[in-house]
């Protein structure tokens, strides 16, 4: 069995399916990519569809999931438009954070229990650092009190980075796309009333899984296909019914960045150094990525609606490499900031109490030891949904 049945947390596949992700299956198919029913199934490789948390066709987010449902409970307080700025840690011990209610007033918030940090795999380090968590020499040099050392705070950053979108041309945008709403606020209308339209995508509804080298346990490649007008519902601006589009990324690379403080006041944002392609298999296993997405939207089964070749319109592994390097940007995938672990490099341990402190745990993509090979939302859930029932079973 691969999938719960039940649970808060709602997946579906999308029900509203435009017919250009069908071509994508069909072309994929063409040129030797397995159609896979399931993704989350026995065997990750193939083209198909994307599950989402979705419910009904609509966003089933963390907020809807878990936060709505519990909004009435008399111990739960929600602050909004609030600043954490650190935690208080007294005699060895987290008492409670500091924080910024409404950009003006500093506040605390105390407990005799235990301070989660969920924040992410930018905001908990950054939040660690400041409140004298993190390397030592670096916070001494930032004029912040060391309260304990921990190197591995704020290193091995590891995000997923795309190559950048391989476009298809679209022959005839109104054959192909017909004619759709202009105006953002028309198409949150039409997804309102019918559930239907430009909005009624999470906009990677297809795509595939893929293998580079031989003998490889496990696709290094993941892609994903949009038709042009899902940009829509990212920018909100006006649908792009010239092209169609192929984004992906390398599933588990290898190059580490960091996270550091700019400087000791919570007020200036942390230095993020993601330190793409610093090795350089990345580089490597993202060429192959343009390659194997260009064969795909240059298949037989685009022919009557593309026109011309899929851009960029290349082989040539110095070509693509330039092309990647120009077009490259995050897919919003940082983690491991705050890693889990046994070793001298682990900032929590298996119980997600930070090292060397009494009553602070952290809960979010920063634990995670190395990145996943996919999307982290989910993951993020189940690390939320394990550290809640570890919070439980040291409260019996």
């Amino acid at each position: 069995m691969y999938h719960g049945t039940d649970g808060p947390l709602s997946v579906e596949t999308n029900p509203h399916r435009h017919p250009l992700c069908e071509k994508f299956i069909e072309a994929a198919v063409s040129v030797g990519h397995r159609f896979n029913p399931d993704f989350n199934g026995a065997v990750q490789a193939g083209c198909g569809y994307y599950q989402a948390t979705l419910r009904n066709g609509r966003r089933c987010s963390t907020a809807s999931a878990y936060l709505d449902p519990a909004r009435s409970r008399p111990n739960l307080t929600i602050i909004k438009q609030a600043l954490v700025t650190r935690v208080i840690v007294e005699k060895g011990r987290a008492r409670g954070v500091e924080y910024f209610a409404d950009g003006r007033r500093l506040e605390v918030a105390s407990t005799d229990g235990e301070v989660i940090l969920a924040a992410g795999a930018i905001g908990s380090p950054h939040l660690l650092m400041l409140s004298g968590l993190g390397p030592a020499d670096h916070l001494k040099a930032k004029d912040v009190e060391v309260v304990a050392d921990l190197p591995g705070v704020g290193q091995y950053l590891q995000d997923h980075i795309s190559p950048g979108t391989i476009s298809g041309w679209v022959k005839d945008p109104d054959a192909v796309y017909g004619q759709v709403p202009l105006k953002f606020d028309d198409a949150v209308t039409e997804f309102e009333e019918t559930g239907g339209g430009l909005l009624a995508t999470h906009y990677l509804d297809v795509g595939a899984f893929m293998s580079v080298d031989p003998g490889e346990a496990y696709p290094s490649l993941q892609t994903f296909f949009y038709p042009g007008i899902s940009e829509f519902c990212r920018t909100d601006g006006v649908p792009d019914r010239r092209r169609f589009g192929v984004g992906g990324y390398v599933c588990k690379p290898g190059s580490l960045g960091s996270v550091t403080l700019a400087s000791g006041s919570p007020l200036d944002p942390p230095i993020i150094d993601p330190n793409y392609f610093s090795d350089p298999n990345d580089l490597r296993l993202s060429i192959e990525l343009v390659r194997k997405d260009r064969e795909i939207l240059n298949a037989a089964p685009f022919n009557d609606i593309r026109r011309g070749n899929a851009t960029p319109d290349t082989d040539d592994p110095k070509g693509i490499a330039t092309f990647v390097r120009q077009n490259a940007s995050t897919t919003w995938h940082p983690t491991s900031t705050c890693r889990m672990g046994i070793d001298e490099r682990a900032v929590v341990g298996p119980d997600r109490r930070v090292n060397g402190l009494e009553g602070l745990s952290v809960c979010d993509a920063s634990v995670m030891p190395s990145m996943v090979s996919g999307n982290t939302n989910a993951p993020v859930v189940m690390i939320a949904e394990k550290g809640a029932d570890i919070l439980r079973s040291r409260r019996i």
